[in-house]
């Protein structure tokens, strides 16, 4: 602005533009009413979120320092993408000291059997900033619930479930990148660390790239730290029992109930668990990502992200009691 204004620093506008539209469903249902004695309902949920950035200043389609391209959501992952790891059949045959050469299909950098194999986009055997791809969004395709609720005479019993679905996350620590982030030494393979999957000659179907005592980390580390951060869990359980209330007329008490309840009592499904049944794949925190090789990022720092270095979901038990007068 002008000096003559008597402002001295510049002065934020909002130049670019963004777009969310959403829809949401419920549907409640009585399944069977007063039964037997028996009842049970049942409320459910779904809702769709689709949110994206429209324009950007000056007509730019991408800024690819902060994460943001015109047509997709606000936080994005941006990075080389990991297909898979190098085979022994990739790589034209064994050196005469018995170490297999390094793969012919990619010349840079220079790749052998073990190490993660990413996404060589233009097809020119060079792994560079030009290969860097959207891999996915922290927008969920969907979210949702469902509650049941049974009775049975004096006993009452509610579950519910929530879920969401088709997103990914980023699991820091699954990615070695010594000093600069994830977890020390994780390419070393040592002990007292995570029971990965890794990659050996023998088990040529692992998903992580072969340990090497001489290299705490390994190239394009921050591939295995984005991760698939579907989950659906059991939200809380909620047992009660209420006494007759002819037991309780002498003490002039209208009702009293005793409840047991659950929260967070275990998960359904998560793909996570797949590589570690001990975490909760509810995020936790934001940001904490490693930098990508090739100047790629995990929307700069704006990532939803878990970790053990926050605080997991909790679990919890009530015991308690509803009491009237």
């Amino acid at each position: 602005m002008p000096a003559t204004t008597g402002a001295i620093n510049p002065q934020n506008s909002n130049l670019g533009s963004s777009a969310d539209k959403g829809l949401e469903l419920s549907l409640s249902s009585i399944n069977f009413q007063n039964k037997g004695g028996f009842s049970w309902t049942t409320d459910f949920n779904i809702a769709f979120s689709r949110e994206h950035i429209v324009s950007q200043p000056n007509g730019i389609t991408a800024n690819v320092g902060q994460g943001e391209f015109n047509g997709w959501p606000l936080n994005v992952i941006y990075d080389n993408k990991k297909i898979g790891i190098w085979q022994m059949s990739d790589s034209p045959g064994i050196s005469a000291a018995g170490v297999a050469t390094a793969v012919s299909a990619q010349t840079t950098p220079k790749e052998y059997p073990g190490q993660i194999r990413v996404q060589d986009v233009n097809g020119d055997g060079v792994i560079n900033a030009s290969d860097n791809v959207i891999i996915g969004t922290f927008q969920p395709q969907y979210t949702g619930g469902i509650t049941n609720r049974f009775t049975y005479k004096n006993l009452d019993l509610s579950i519910v479930i929530q879920a969401r679905m088709g997103m990914m996350t980023v699991v820091p620590y699954l990615g070695s990148g010594g000093s600069s982030g994830g977890w020390a030494y994780l390419g070393t393979g040592r002990h007292t660390q995570p029971y990965l999957n890794y990659w050996t000659p023998s088990n040529p179907t692992g998903t992580f790239p072969m340990p090497d005592e001489n290299n705490q980390s390994y190239l394009y580390g921050s591939t295995t730290t984005y991760q698939d951060g579907s989950w659906i869990k059991a939200r809380s359980i909620n047992l009660g029992y209420t006494l007759p209330s002819k037991l309780l007329a002498h003490a002039g008490i209208s009702s009293l109930r005793v409840y047991l309840n659950c929260t967070n009592p275990f998960i359904i499904y998560a793909p996570l668990y797949k590589i570690d049944d001990g975490l909760d794949p509810e995020t936790n925190a934001v940001g904490g990502g490693i930098a990508g090789q090739n100047n790629g990022n995990a929307a700069a720092g704006r990532a939803p992200s878990v970790n053990y270095s926050a605080d997991p979901t909790q679990r919890a038990f009530i015991l308690g009691i509803n009491l009237r007068f």
